[in-house]
């Protein structure tokens, strides 16, 4: 219930946008990345905002579908809500959604049972990879700094990674 007031709060004051991640492993040991076709199209773990009123695992599932066409029955969250990270965004960097400061958010651990070859939503997602964690770290350097350090630091919150 904590979380759930705390993403409230999130929406009310319209400063840092809430954002759930989905670290998704799959049936070979390997995690899914994605390459956004906005800006420098940086690589991360898929990720979405969390609407106002929305539970982050609906918004978990949701946005996965959306992005990558991964459907509920085929994805296990192992563990909820496992990391949270609040990051600034840069100085120049506007939010269409009318948020402030930058974005909070919140790592989920997920298992994922069904087909490796996925269905990319192109307004949106660029490519994706299923990797392992060196070739994770390559990607994530290719971006902003702040958000590799935050995956990083997520990484290492989670036992069994």
């Amino acid at each position: 219930m904590e979380l759930l007031k705390e993403i409230s709060e999130h929406h009310i004051n319209k400063e840092y946008r809430p954002v759930v991640v989905l670290v998704i492993k799959n049936k070979n040991s390997k995690y899914l990345v994605v390459q956004s076709i906005k800006g420098i199209k940086p690589w991360s773990f898929p990720q979405g905002g969390i609407e106002a009123g929305e539970i982050p695992q609906d918004a978990l599932f949701r946005e996965i579908e959306e992005e990558v066409g991964i459907k509920k029955s085929d994805l296990t969250i192992l563990v909820k809500n496992f990391f949270y990270k609040i990051v600034d965004a840069p100085l120049d960097r506007k939010d269409k959604r009318g948020f402030t400061k930058g974005k909070a958010y919140y790592f989920n651990y997920c298992k994922y049972d069904g087909p490796l070859s996925l269905t990319l939503q192109e307004e949106e997602i660029n490519a994706y990879e299923w990797v392992n964690l060196d070739r994770l770290i390559e990607l994530l350097k290719r971006g902003r700094k702040e958000k590799l350090d935050m995956t990083l630091e997520a990484i290492k919150s989670l036992k069994n990674f």
